[in-house]
């Protein structure tokens, strides 16, 4: 990523970020679900997808980018590789609205950085009950480097991906 012009950080005032807490004694389960994001261009717009996550429960009928919490354990996003992105060092994942959820579910957020990028990010989740989809909403931030056409260096671009957003689906097959 380019470090020649600073990203102005935001976040949209109804937005809670994952905590760095301690684990809790006992630490909730070592299952790892981990979850793949790429994008595409469609018609001028980006699409997001999982190209990778947890068979179990069934994923065919969850809307795009939902995550499950099916267990207390630890969610991971990673970035695939095709692109050049990565997701922002700090509130990396974030939560909203701040009034939800009441009991706290998400913590201990962790940010992989290699090399100076940040790939991964993963954080605990807590199962809090028998509901449908044990899932809620979050929001991702990334920074896309944009290339200039003047031939100067990359301009980083702050991205929100956010599952409450239309988006048009998984990609096709």
């Amino acid at each position: 990523m380019s470090t020649t012009t600073p990203v102005r950080s935001f976040r949209p005032k109804d937005e809670q970020p994952i905590p760095f807490w301690p684990l809790p004694d006992p630490p909730p389960s070592q299952e790892e679900r981990v979850y793949v994001i790429d994008m595409e261009a469609v018609n001028g717009r980006l699409r997001y997808y999982f190209v990778e996550r947890p068979p179990v429960p069934d994923p065919t009928g969850d809307a795009p980018l939902q995550i499950r919490v099916p267990q207390d354990c630890t969610i991971v996003f990673r970035l695939s590789q095709d692109w050049n992105w990565e997701f922002r060092h700090d509130d990396a994942v974030v939560l909203g609205p701040i009034s939800y959820p009441e009991k706290p579910r998400y913590f201990n957020l962790t940010p992989t950085i290699v090399d100076g990028r940040c790939m991964e990010v993963r954080f605990n989740a807590l199962y809090l009950g028998d509901t449908d989809t044990n899932s809620d909403l979050y929001a991702l931030y990334i920074n896309v480097d944009h290339d200039s056409n003047d031939g100067t260096d990359a301009v980083p671009l702050l991205v929100r991906i956010d599952p409450d957003i239309l988006n048009p689906g998984e990609r096709p097959q």
